[in-house]
């Protein structure tokens, strides 16, 4: 079954694409916020938020205003933030529990992510992806503090979901929204697979291999409970095959459908700064870590916030997406 959620999904400069703010049925103009300035940063994605400390205790109105425009802009970033681990984590959780992707080392909430100037080869994260897709639950969001900066290099890139799908034709939506994909751990941080092959020359010490090998079966086509409206999510590289298709014949659906999140015009770029905490969406984004500061130390310090198990059009968990999603608003006081 399909659902057509209302709302604007179009911009006359874009007759074939919509534009990320439209998936939300609120005002974008940073007028409509009292206690912070938002500053877009594309048509498509991104945002600054200013006037906002986040090393103290964000009231109620404040914080809502902060979560509104991090569902609308999908990527917020806070610059000249001194945090400390637990403030860090105070503020992430504020979005729900905090958790930790299958695969990578250590047990506790924190993640460091790290390049020294000696490190060769590949970065962490130099491709387009999410993170910890082969999970039942794969996180919401993601909380990086720069804590260690090259002077040039080492920008974030990221894309818009909604727009990706958004911009398919009616009749591959209607294909797209009965898909189910099999993330597959076992594959990516196998001996050969992608992901243990982007840490051999790098940062081995910061991946569990064995934790990292489980599958998970997740809808092509998401819908966004805060916002109740469709992504199309097919990161790599844990993307596997299609349930009831081959590897053979999946393989260049799951190309296609992935090109199309990575067109320019889906797509922002932030450059970090020290002190700099970056939130994303990893439900309605894929991000991509720039490898260009070869020579300079980069340390940053990563949460995750836990997400919900992905449901899809065909087969969503209450059998009635309105629904659904009038009730996760009706619970949460501060939701879209």
């Amino acid at each position: 079954m399909d659902f057509d959620f209302a709302g604007p999904t179009r911009r006359p400069d874009h007759p074939q694409t919509a534009s990320s703010r439209s998936h939300l049925m609120i005002p974008t103009n940073a007028k409509s916020y009292r206690h912070i300035e938002v500053r877009p940063l594309t048509s498509a994605l991104g945002a600054e938020i200013f006037g906002v400390d986040l090393g103290r205790d964000l009231s109620d109105e404040v914080f809502a205003e902060v979560r509104r425009a991090f569902f609308e802009n999908l990527v917020v970033m806070f610059r000249d933030q001194h945090l400390t681990e637990d403030q860090q984590c105070d503020f992430a959780a504020r979005f729900g529990p905090l958790t930790k992707s299958a695969g990578l080392a250590g047990t506790g909430r924190v993640f460091m992510v790290t390049k020294k100037a000696g490190d060769t080869g590949r970065n962490v994260g130099g491709h387009w992806h999410a993170d910890g897709t082969q999970m039942q639950r794969s996180p919401l969001g993601s909380a990086l503090y720069a804590m260690e900066i090259p002077p040039y290099g080492g920008d974030t890139m990221f894309c818009n979901l909604y727009m990706a799908y958004e911009s398919l034709s009616p009749g591959m939506k209607k294909l797209a929204d009965g898909l189910i994909l099999v993330h597959s751990g076992t594959m990516g941080y196998g001996g050969r697979g992608h992901v243990a092959q982007e840490v051999i020359n790098a940062r081995p010490d910061m991946y569990d291999f064995d934790a990292g090998r489980i599958d998970a079966e997740h809808p092509l086509v998401r819908v966004i409970p805060e916002t109740g409206r469709k992504v199309l999510y097919a990161p790599s590289p844990l993307s596997f095959y299609f349930k009831d298709m081959s590897v053979a014949d999946s393989a260049p659906l799951i190309k296609y459908f992935q090109s199309l999140a990575e067109k320019p015009e889906f797509t922002c770029r932030f450059r970090w700064g020290k002190g700099s905490l970056l939130l994303w969406d990893n439900r309605a984004t894929y991000h991509y870590a720039l490898n260009d500061y070869h020579g300079w130390d980069r340390t940053m310090r990563r949460v995750q916030i836990e997400g919900e198990h992905p449901f899809g059009p065909a087969k969503p968990p209450s059998g009635d997406v309105p629904a659904l999603v009038a009730q996760v608003r009706a619970a949460d006081p501060v939701a879209i």
